[in-house]
């Protein structure tokens, strides 16, 4: 059957017409067409394929090849500026491409200067359709081992067009490069006085992009580093063939991109980034730009090839255990390297039962930069019901841990990191104020563990509290909170204020608008009188507190609202605020919007300085619940729906902005007397001493999510994975830190289970 076939195509192929046809093709003339329009104009005329018009314009291009090759002793420029598809040809360099082999194609040479006459004949041979995929199959010859030509016409990219290194303009990235090519160019000069080559041409050089090996390419000063020809021409804008060794003054490149990390490959541009973030992290730690910052073995962290080696590193010795045994049979040394490579893939299968063994994750635990300590002051504390939570072991905090146990120094003295070079102290605010909520007295008070409320057990009775104290305890007053008692009734519904007729009766919409402002005057009356009414009746002292207005951009205060609302100045500010809201309203309107917006941005204020948890965002919760007790009783039903669509509007920005990361000065709020919880610490490696202890490792990474929140530089990129993996793993590689602290279990520190740095080892 198969040599039926064959004699089926042989006769298929013997009735395929064929033509020859000599023409002359002026190369000197621009109207001449190139090979794929020749071939274009003859498949519609004589309604040729898409694979025989191909085959047809290979064959043109090939013999013009030839005879440029063989026959002219210069080679002229490209026949149009045009290509097939009517684009303009970027300039380029122009010499014909190398091509091996030629048979079957004839040149008869005729007409004048510049001009030759062809023998164009279509190829009717199988082998170039089905290298498009025509029919049949051709078995592919194998190319390994092999340093392939770069074939075909290389386009030089002009300067202008080239990626450059660190698109995003980072500074610190600039100022890498920039110092980096500076040294990279004082060894091509050095090199250069010394009479060497600063570049080569080489033969078989591996390419640092391709990372296989070019028939032809130019290594670098460094003599680790080269470029292929086409990626010369794509990085660099010159071509290998331009290199004049005789020339050392005017050099195709006078640096070594690689080296420089201005080289755009993935490689390079992730040195350059972790290069960048060491250049950030000191500049914070000094206090300085990126101009002015020094970094110790600075070229060394762009390449081994522009600084030394820092004194004392050490490579990790990686020992590799000889696994034979698992295969059952044969002496340590009994197997070839062949061998091994050829079991490679089975050997993971390979264990006791023969099963495959479970997949672990990888981690990479290798510090990609160095980071200063956070202050001790800084790590956030473990509190519950308004307490600290003490330590599992206060007296470890005056040992010194070794790898050969643990001893009380006779000197007390913990280095404390002064935090000012990078960062400023972040307070840690207490949940409960010190003094009981009904007599204004502090000594043994039993906290709520909601509002910033503490009491006397004898208060509580007193103040109506009947129930039985369990923590966590929230107190009767907080229930009170999102109630409407007795006295919060308002008495001035259906009336209005003399000052607010004085100021607004001259608008539109007054006469029922005007019994809603007396309402809300009224119920910031009631506010103020209400439990840490004082807190927010006056506006907040900002000479205290010197970042206060950085943080907070609309100040606003009880009392503040009451003087506009008085005054008639909330006129201004509703004619100007028109333009920000959804819905269109009359003046009267959009006044008392603002009123309500502004009492809801007392709260917003508080909540958004003061860290979660504190007494003072507490606080603003207590206001915020009775705030919005009273509104839905006396304000909600009676609103316009123009003003309850833009406040929910306001309400959606405040939450938006509530609910974005900002400087956390939060604490740890816990329960202490859970079972099952392995105890932590916080070791510092430089003084080997604990700085720090946590209940469990839930606190431990709660306290370094809230350090990351604010600010503080970390050796990694974490997740909340990772940080679980890197936690596991501190105790046995010593080498694992986090914000320049290890974190370990307290029972393995004490029990000497924890690996220590050995003396001389550098991490």
């Amino acid at each position: 059957k198969q040599s039926q076939q064959q004699q089926q195509d042989a006769k298929q192929q013997q009735s395929i017409p064929h033509f020859i046809d000599t023409i002359d093709w002026d190369i000197s003339s621009p109207s001449t067409p190139t090979p794929e329009e020749f071939a274009a104009n003859i498949a519609i005329q004589y309604g040729l394929s898409f694979a025989q018009t191909m085959d047809l314009a290979d064959s043109i291009q090939k013999q013009v090849d030839d005879f440029l090759r063989v026959q002219m002793t210069q080679f002229y420029n490209p026949i149009t500026c045009l290509d097939c598809y009517g684009n303009e040809r970027p300039n380029s360099h122009y010499w014909p491409s190398e091509i091996s082999g030629g048979g079957g194609r004839s040149v008869k040479g005729g007409g004048g200067e510049g001009t030759t006459k062809l023998t164009i004949q279509r190829s009717n041979s199988t082998t170039s359709r089905k290298s498009r995929g025509e029919g049949g199959s051709s078995k592919a010859s194998s190319s390994r081992g092999r340093v392939k030509s770069q074939s075909g016409i290389i386009e030089v990219i002009p300067p202008d067009q080239v990626q450059k290194a660190n698109p995003s303009g980072n500074i610190y990235a600039a100022e890498v490069l920039k110092r980096a090519k500076a040294e990279s160019q004082r060894h091509v000069r050095e090199i250069i006085a010394r009479g060497g080559l600063a570049l080569e041409v080489t033969e078989n050089e591996s390419c640092h992009i391709c990372r296989k090996g070019k028939s032809s390419g130019l290594r670098f000063h460094c003599g680790s580093h080269a470029f292929c020809d086409m990626h010369c021409a794509h990085r660099l804008s010159c071509r290998v063939h331009d290199f004049d060794a005789t020339n050392t003054e005017n050099l195709l490149v006078d640096y070594c991109p690689c080296c420089s990390l201005s080289c755009t490959c993935g490689r390079c541009s992730r040195k350059l980034d972790s290069v960048a973030k060491i250049l950030e992290v000191e500049c914070k730690r000094q206090n300085c730009g990126p101009e002015e910052v020094v970094v110790d073995n600075f070229f060394y962290h762009c390449s081994p090839s522009l600084g030394s080696k820092p004194a004392g590193a050490q490579k990790k010795k990686v020992t590799i255990a000889d696994s034979d045994a698992s295969f059952g049979g044969g002496t340590k040394r009994g197997r070839s390297s062949i061998d091994k490579l050829s079991n490679r893939s089975t050997r993971t299968a390979l264990e006791g039962d023969g099963s495959r063994p479970p997949k672990k994750r990888k981690v990479d635990t290798m510090p990609r930069v160095v980071v200063p300590k956070v202050p001790i002051s800084e790590l956030p504390k473990e509190f519950y019901g308004g307490h600290e939570i003490p330590p599992p072991h206060p007296e470890d905090y005056e040992k010194v841990f070794t790898p050969h146990g643990s001893f009380v120094p006779e000197t007390e003295d913990l280095g404390k990191v002064d935090a000012s070079k990078y960062q400023p102290v972040i307070p840690i605010a207490l949940g409960n104020f010190e003094t009981c909520a009904v007599c204004n007295e502090g000594v043994d008070l039993v906290l709520c563990g909601r509002c910033p409320r503490g009491y006397h057990a004898k208060c509580l009775t007193g103040d109506g509290f009947t129930g039985e104290i369990t923590q966590p305890w929230t107190c009767h007053r907080c229930t009170a909170d999102k109630e409407i008692g007795p006295d919060d009734e308002l008495s001035g519904l259906d009336s209005s204020d003399v000052k607010i007729k004085a100021a607004y009766q001259h608008l539109e919409e007054y006469a029922y608008n005007a019994q809603l402002l007396q309402a809300l005057l009224e119920i910031i009356n009631k506010l103020t009188e209400y439990d840490f009414g004082n807190i927010f009746a006056v506006p907040v002292d900002t000479d205290g507190l010197p970042d206060y207005l950085d943080i907070i951009k609309s100040p606003m205060d009880y009392g503040t609202i009451t003087t506009k609302l008085e005054s008639g100045l909330y006129q201004a500010t509703a004619e100007e605020s028109q333009n920000t809201f959804s819905e269109k309203m009359h003046t009267m309107e959009a006044i008392v919007l603002q009123v309500i917006r502004d009492i809801e941005q007392v709260h917003h204020n508080c909540a958004i300085y003061n860290s979660k948890g504190s007494s003072y965002y507490r606080c603003a919760n207590v206001h915020s619940r009775k705030w919005k007790a009273l509104f839905k009783k006396f304000i909600l039903d009676r609103l316009p729906q123009c003003i309850k669509t833009n406040l929910t509007c306001i309400r959606k920005a405040f939450k938006i902005e509530r609910e974005r990361p900002n400087q956390v000065r939060s604490f740890i709020a816990l329960n202490p007397n859970r079972s099952g919880f392995k105890p932590y610490a916080v070791f510092d490696p430089d003084t080997n001493r604990i700085v720090k202890q946590y209940s469990s490792k839930s606190s431990v990474r709660t306290a370094i999510t809230e350090l990351l929140a604010a600010g503080y530089a970390c050796e990694y990129k974490l997740d909340e994975n990772g940080m679980r993996i890197l936690i596991d793993k501190s105790g046995k590689d010593p080498s694992i830190s986090i914000m320049g602290y290890r974190w370990l279990v307290l029972d393995d520190l004490r029990s000497g289970k924890v690996a220590f740095m050995k003396e001389g080892e550098a991490v």
